[in-house]
């Protein structure tokens, strides 16, 4: 009786679970250099973002961009300003709450 030429079932579960172990192996290390990736880019976003915070203020008598959204209830809070002139008494960076975070964060422009 003659045999025929190609792999067992053993052979072919073998070579599968030793694929499975090496691919166990490499995902997490492939996961952490996505996470180590995304912190990159955040940390790019945020000193991009200090950066032109710093610009805006240069061409902008020291003043930080005001916000205008939800956050915008707050600045009278902050600032004593009142509704019939909203940049009475202003003072210089009083919107620089972001920039502030960023600074803290240490991404802030170098």
């Amino acid at each position: 009786m003659r045999r025929k030429k190609g792999f067992t079932l053993i052979e072919l579960l073998v070579v599968i679970a030793i694929i499975a172990l090496l691919v166990s192996i490499l995902l997490p290390s492939l996961q952490r250099a996505r996470e180590l990736a995304r912190r990159a880019m955040c940390a790019v976003n945020l000193n991009s973002f200090g950066k032109a915070l710093v610009l805006y203020q240069g061409e902008s008598d020291d003043r930080f961009p005001m916000n205008n959204g939800i956050g915008a209830a707050f600045v009278p809070t902050l600032t004593g300003t009142n509704e019939k002139n909203p940049n009475a008494n202003v003072p210089r960076a009083v919107s620089s709450l972001a920039f502030m975070l960023i600074s803290e964060g240490g991404q802030g422009p170098k």
